[in-house]
């Protein structure tokens, strides 16, 4: 390592070296040895997750949007959905996220576009330090509790899911027009994503007790991502489910199709090892 990388103070043919230049040399390489910067050493990366989930109330009835919907929110933001006084005559984004709309669907299946809208539930997360976005694994496993449950599998139901990340603007970090797109998966079969766990009779050792479920749904399962996340980025990961309000997907999505299934979410995050 070359001299220059840690002091000042330069030692050449031709130049002077008293002891105060030299003390000075060697209290600046005391103090790197002391606080090794990153760039230093090979950098080494662990790894971090965030798991999450939600279990949906069972006891709103009705099919109405306000009917124990929260926390997932309509993708279309107007004022009517905003809580207290407010002055504003228009929304901030009108839109809360990017991308996502019901369209290329059977049109026998609803009787208008309008008749689709879609729910999305998200979470935003703040990064201090940067990071790499590893992998995102989101599941939706049935639950017999909502009649009917979501059908999983069938391929009436299986084209309106859509999982996104995307990253805050730094400069504007509530206008979603401006936030940048890192993953976006829409339009995807949810068969190649099923799963079916065989289980025995379960056993009650706690409070209040399983409601039970067809041990089944859909894992999708996203790795090897390596999408680089720079400092103090605030990270939001979206998932959108559509809700008809009229034909056969209304059967299958059910009315409130919040309450159709039980979402879990994990992050996988790989962050640099730091001496702070």
């Amino acid at each position: 390592m070359s001299i220059r990388v840690f002091t000042d103070q330069q030692f050449a043919d031709g130049t002077t070296m008293d002891g105060n230049r030299l003390e000075a040399a060697m209290q600046s390489l005391e103090e790197r040895l002391d606080t090794v910067p990153d760039g230093d050493l090979q950098n080494r990366w662990m790894q971090t997750q965030v798991v999450s989930g939600w279990a949906p109330g069972t006891i709103f009835s009705g099919a109405a949007a306000s009917a124990g919907a929260h926390p997932w929110l309509r993708i279309y933001n107007t004022l009517s959905d905003e809580f207290g006084p407010h002055t504003e005559t228009l929304s901030q984004n009108s839109y809360r996220l990017k991308g996502t709309r019901v369209e290329d669907l059977d049109p026998s299946l609803y009787t208008t576009v309008a008749d689709a809208t879609q729910y999305a539930l998200t979470q935003s997360i703040q990064l201090s330090r940067p990071a790499i976005l590893y992998a995102v694994d989101w599941a939706m496993m049935q639950d017999t509790v909502a009649s009917p449950e979501y059908d999983f599998g069938n391929t009436i139901t299986t084209a309106d899911i859509d999982i996104q990340i995307a990253i805050d603007n730094p400069w504007s970090p509530e206008d979603r027009t401006q936030a940048d797109m890192e993953l976006h998966k829409y339009k995807f079969d949810d068969t190649y994503w099923q799963f079916t766990a065989t289980v025995g009779a379960a056993s009650v050792d706690m409070l209040p007790a399983f409601p039970g479920g067809n041990n089944k749904g859909i894992s999708v399962n996203l790795s090897d991502l390596a999408i680089p996340i720079h400092e103090g980025s605030r990270v939001r990961v979206s998932v959108t489910v559509p809700r008809y309000s009229s034909g056969t997907k209304q059967v299958k999505w059910t009315d409130a199709p919040w309450k159709s299934f039980c979402p879990n979410m994990t992050l996988s995050l790989l962050e640099p090892l730091s001496n702070a």
